[in-house]
C-alpha cells in the first residue's frame, strides 16, 4: 500500500468513521500467545478448517493468503476457498452456513459507525454476534441526535466489541487514484449523502 495502510485500531471503524474510539489500539501479532490461547482451548495440536474469501478483484486472494499465512502459524490448518459474490453474501445474510473462516471486508469506511456495526446485532440473519452490552449501546447511538452523546455510545459499542471480539478486524484498505485532466474526465464515485442538520421536513 505505499505506506499509505495502517492496522485497525482494535475496532470494526477506521479513524474517518463518525464513531471511532480513538482509545482504542490494535491488537498486534503474538503467535506464541495464541498458540497458548489454543492450549487452554484445548486444542494443543491444533485443528482443520476452511476459510472463503470473495473473488471480486486480485487482492482479495492476496488479502486472505496473508490471513491464512497467520492462522496457519499457531496451528489452524485452513483450505483457501475462492467463492462468488452471491455465494459469500448468502453466508453473510444466513442463507448458508459459513465456513469456520468467512474472510469479510466489511464497509468500515462509512460516514457514520451504525452502517459498518449493524451487521453485528443479535437479529441480524448471519448470527454473527451476541452481546448485549454491545447491543445496549448500539440502540442508543441510533436513537440519540446530539452528536457528542451519540459518539459516545458509539464508542461504547466498539470498546464492548473490542473486550469480546466477534471478528478479527486487521487492515485498512487504501486505494489511490490519479489521472491526467487533459487525458481523462473521471469524477470519483461518491455514495449519496444527506446532512440532516442541513435539511427541514417538507
Amino acid at each position: 500500500f505505499l505506506g499509505f495502510s495502517r492496522p485497525m485500531k482494535g475496532q470494526i471503524t477506521t479513524v474517518a468513521t463518525f464513531g471511532h474510539n480513538p482509545s482504542l489500539q490494535e491488537y498486534g501479532f503474538d503467535p506464541d500467545k495464541a498458540r497458548q490461547l489454543m492450549k487452554d482451548a484445548g486444542f494443543p495440536n491444533g485443528f482443520k478448517a476452511g476459510m472463503e474469501f470473495r473473488q471480486n478483484d486480485a487482492e482479495q486472494k492476496a488479502f486472505s493468503e496473508a490471513a491464512i499465512g497467520d492462522i496457519n502459524s499457531v496451528g489452524i490448518k485452513t483450505d483457501n476457498i475462492p467463492v462468488e459474490t452471491n455465494v459469500w453474501r448468502d453466508g453473510l445474510y444466513g442463507n448458508k452456513e459459513r465456513a469456520t473462516f468467512h474472510w469479510s471486508p466489511w464497509s468500515a469506511f462509512a460516514y457514520e459507525a451504525s452502517f459498518a456495526m449493524q451487521w453485528y446485532v443479535k437479529g441480524n440473519p448471519g448470527k454473527f454476534y451476541d452481546n448485549a452490552t454491545f447491543e445496549a449501546a448500539f440502540d442508543a447511538a441510533l436513537l440519540e441526535f446530539d452528536d457528542e452523546k451519540r459518539i459516545g455510545f458509539y464508542n461504547a459499542a466498539s470498546a464492548a466489541m473490542n473486550e469480546d471480539t466477534p471478528a478479527a478486524w486487521v487492515l485498512e484498505n487504501v486505494r489511490l487514484m490519479a489521472w491526467y485532466k487533459d487525458k481523462l474526465t473521471y469524477a470519483p464515485r461518491r455514495n449519496p449523502t444527506i446532512l440532516f442538520d442541513g435539511v427541514s421536513p417538507a
